[in-house]
């Protein structure tokens, strides 16, 4: 979920785009904190198109599990959940989707996601309980990933039967993160 895909249209060239991605960078590495705007459903129903997070910088020793962060990818911004931490670096993962990324190091965390606007309100000002909410689905997401890369290593020939089991354990995750969301009173 790219915040500068929706430049595009508007006629920005890539170097602009590029522009906008370095600026913001630069912006968070100074201690500053950034507005992005939610273009993509891979972190649905959290996160929605058209949301506005606010996003802080932070240090990698303040970084959890189950934190919602900005992470530099190639080119690219994406706002996924960190679901582990291995010698690698961290592992993010969109909620809504069946495969982590790949690991980054700290350096690519640009910062954390402190609240989320829809419809022009502020989310967490509006409803309390959100952060035991996005632990919640933080620890979720942690358990579907550890789900998928179980089921990813399937030796012999059920090894098709993995990636399958996968893409069912993953509608159940996307159930269970909507009764999530409706507990908590989205």
């Amino acid at each position: 979920m790219s915040p500068f895909d929706e430049a595009a249209p508007f006629g920005a060239g890539a170097g602009l785009v590029e522009t906008a991605r370095e600026l913001s960078a630069s912006a968070l590495a100074s201690g500053g904190s950034l507005r992005l705007r939610v273009n993509g459903a891979s972190m649905a129903p959290l996160l929605r198109p058209g949301d506005v997070v606010w996003v802080e910088p932070v240090e990698e020793a303040a970084l959890r599990l189950g934190d919602v962060v900005l992470v530099r990818r190639a080119a690219d911004f994406v706002t996924h959940r960190l679901v582990e931490r291995t010698p690698d670096g961290w592992i993010a993962k969109g909620d809504n989707l069946a495969a982590p990324d790949p690991a980054v190091s700290g350096q690519d965390i640009l910062g954390r996601v402190y609240h989320v606007e829809r419809a022009g309100r502020r989310i967490e000002e509006n409803r309390p309980g959100w952060e035991p909410l996005s632990r919640r689905m933080g620890r979720l997401a942690a358990f579907q990933y550890t789900v998928w890369k179980a089921l990813r290593r399937r030796p012999g020939r059920a090894a098709w039967l993995g990636p399958a089991l996968a893409r069912m354990v993953n509608v159940l995750f996307r159930l269970g993160r909507s009764f999530l969301m409706l507990a908590g009173g989205s």
